[in-house]
């Protein structure tokens, strides 16, 4: 177990999905008791596994990711905690540029949306448009309800 941005988190194996997982305590309706034989998979070590993650989802891939947050955003950056292996190098211009190595963006895509204009995304390229197609569409229902 983990305890990870207020939660708890059990991690383990999915004889189901064949994979590493990791599901939130609260979240867990059910449990049934069942005899599986469990040992820890060769070379796994649980602080690597949290580290590479920006919340609690897991990709399989190592993601360099670069964002340059402005203004009042760099600031909040600078003092939050957001991740354990991040990098954060200050401008010229007192923005800051943050890198992550994660295994997945899904999480991190949220939270740079939350900084709306006063973050963007360089890289990699595949974030970035990912990024561009989620604010073109956000804009267009915003349009379309007003």
């Amino acid at each position: 177990m983990i305890h990870q941005r207020g939660w708890l988190y059990v991690v383990g194996w999915s004889p189901r999905r064949q994979r590493l997982r990791q599901w939130k305590i609260d979240c867990i309706e059910r449990v049934a008791l069942v005899w599986l034989e469990s040992r820890r998979a060769e070379g796994f070590d649980p602080r690597q596994h949290w580290a590479r993650l920006f919340g609690v989802f897991h990709g399989e891939s190592e993601v360099h990711v670069q964002v340059r947050f402005w203004t009042m955003a760099a600031r909040c950056v600078q003092d939050g905690r957001w991740h354990r292996r991040r990098k954060l190098t200050r401008q010229a211009d007192d923005s800051i540029l943050a890198e992550f190595d994660l295994s997945s963006t899904e999480e991190i895509k949220r939270w740079i949306l939350g900084f709306g204009r006063h973050a963007t995304v360089f890289a990699p390229q595949r974030l970035r448009q990912q990024m561009k197609g989620q604010l073109r569409a956000v804009a267009f229902q915003n349009r379309e309800r007003l």
